[in-house]
């Protein structure tokens, strides 16, 4: 148990550093960036990330069945076909990042036309797209890296190479700006950040595992093992690339480019809140998966219970001072304008995304480690229609708050897809998880954020938002241990965190 503990806490750790130490950077350099490079070309390059979030569904949601197997492998101790499909997954993501890189190249002209890119950029957005196929290749690369290390338990690792990815490619990619080489040098940066990452993952793994072989290119076996669970991660992966990304693309074809730029600020945190949650609790899946081959279906209804109880109280936290005091962060941080146009559908993003990450985090989790993959799929695909359904309808008459409304309009699909999962997919005691993992933390987090609520008019500085969110934060902890919101084990696991976060300071 204190062995489990301690890999909890340090993926715990590594993965709340993973995404906070990015993304504290981001938040710095957002409005430098934008200043430097102007609306325009602050979406473009926001638009040739999408892009290249498109084209990973080429990679047929491989990361997930790699994940899994690789944990299933791993505690089941059968080292030669964990090496043996380890060498084939990584010739398999080789062929899928060149393909795709081509393809990118090839299209690049068609984007550029249907994106209804200014005439103004088209030469940039010509070479940017064009690397953009580079660092396609790498983030593949990326994604076969992390997704093996996961399986590994090994998010220390794989947050810290997304860690030095970050850092150095904002650091850099700034000083670029700086020294006048815009937003071509700042996004040559990124692409060489993705190949360097891509380079250690494969230097790693190649040292964890006993031999690689290129021949033969295609292993039949391991094909066979997968070929299972592709249609399914493919499914995944198009839904996700043609509805998730749909806001942003129809935004800008027809709201207009700087539209992009104004809203990618309220998508940026809320979708950075939810990642930060999914990257705390993302070691639940390879957990899941582990337990799956060794234990009985009682521990992992009891895992599932800590799980989603860590979730809601993490999200409780993260989300509510942003609820309600988001529009005095955008005012803060970027100006009084950017707030304005913003906060309405910054509230609904973040109330939208703080109901999902409470809802399906854990659960996604449990059902894809547990094997039923197929099953999720349904849902993954469903969500996203009704997402992309949701922009279509919304978005022209409604401009970005649209967006907002989509998201809040799919919660319905989540509530349904969570509770019956729960009670007839998986036969957990539904009652029994409500009481556990939902009642308590949210109620400390409503009660506290109403009484932030009454105080919010007398925030106007940095000093007193970061000052009613930290007395928000400590009140919180206090009357959930007072109130048993934690129990003996999870009191181990809080000690240890603690301990290992003042090792590092």
């Amino acid at each position: 148990m204190v062995t489990s503990l301690r890999r909890v806490g340090i993926n715990i750790i590594s993965g709340g550093a993973g995404y906070i130490l990015p993304m504290a950077l981001n938040v710095v350099a957002a409005p430098f960036i934008l200043k430097h490079l102007g609306e325009e070309a602050y979406g473009l390059q926001i638009l040739a990330n999408v892009i290249i979030g498109y084209f990973v569904v080429a990679d047929m949601g491989l990361d997930i069945p790699i994940t899994h197997r690789v944990a299933e492998y791993n505690a089941k101790q059968d080292t030669e076909l964990l090496t043996r499909f380890i060498s084939a997954t990584l010739k398999l993501y080789f062929i899928i990042g060149l393909t795709g890189a081509v393809l990118l190249i090839i299209l690049t002209d068609q984007f550029i036309e249907w994106l209804s890119i200014p005439i103004s950029l088209n030469e940039e957005a010509h070479t940017v797209f064009y690397l953009s196929a580079i660092g396609f290749f790498g983030s593949i690369i990326n994604m076969w890296g992390k997704a093996v290390f996961n399986g590994f338990h090994r998010y220390d690792v794989s947050n810290g190479i997304s860690i030095v990815n970050n850092i150095l490619s904002i650091v850099i990619g700034i000083f670029t700006i700086l020294c006048g080489y815009g937003l071509v040098g700042f996004f040559i940066v990124r692409v060489v950040g993705f190949l360097l990452s891509s380079m250690t993952y494969i230097i790693m793994t190649l040292k964890m595992i006993r031999s690689f072989s290129f021949l033969p290119i295609i292993d039949r076996v391991i094909w066979a093992a997968l070929k299972k669970q592709i249609g399914y991660g493919f499914s995944l992966r198009l839904s996700g690339m043609i509805f998730a990304r749909m806001d942003q693309t129809l935004i800008s074809a027809w709201v207009g480019i700087s539209a992009v730029a104004t809203y990618s600020f309220p998508i940026l945190i809320a979708s950075t809140l939810s990642g930060l949650i999914a990257s705390l609790s993302h070691f639940a899946f390879p957990m899941v998966s582990s337990m799956s081959a060794t234990n009985s279906k009682s521990a992992i209804e009891s895992f599932f219970l800590k799980i989603t109880k860590l979730i809601v109280c993490v999200s409780t936290l993260i989300f509510i001072p942003f609820i309600i005091c988001g529009d005095i962060f955008l005012t803060l941080w970027i100006n009084p304008i950017v707030s304005s146009q913003n906060q309405e559908v910054l509230f609904f993003l973040t109330v939208a995304f703080y109901i999902n990450s409470c809802l399906t985090i854990g659960l996604n989790a449990v059902v894809v480690g547990s094997g039923q993959l197929k099953y999720f799929t349904f849902y993954g695909v469903g969500r996203g229609v009704c997402l992309f359904i949701g922009f279509l309808l919304l978005v022209k008459p409604f401009g970005i708050n649209g967006a907002g409304y989509a998201y809040i309009s799919t919660l319905l699909l989540d509530f349904g897809f969570t509770f019956y999962t729960i009670k007839s997919k998986l036969n957990f005691d539904l009652k029994q998880v409500i009481l556990v993992g939902y009642v308590k933390p949210i109620l400390i987090g409503f009660v506290l954020g109403f009484i932030m609520l009454l105080v919010k008019t007398w925030i106007t500085t940095w000093t007193e938002l970061i000052g009613i969110v930290t007395a928000y934060w400590i009140v919180y902890f206090i009357l959930g241990y007072l109130i048993g919101l934690v129990d003996e084990k999870e009191k181990i696991l809080i000690k240890s965190l603690l301990k290992k976060i003042m090792n590092l300071w």
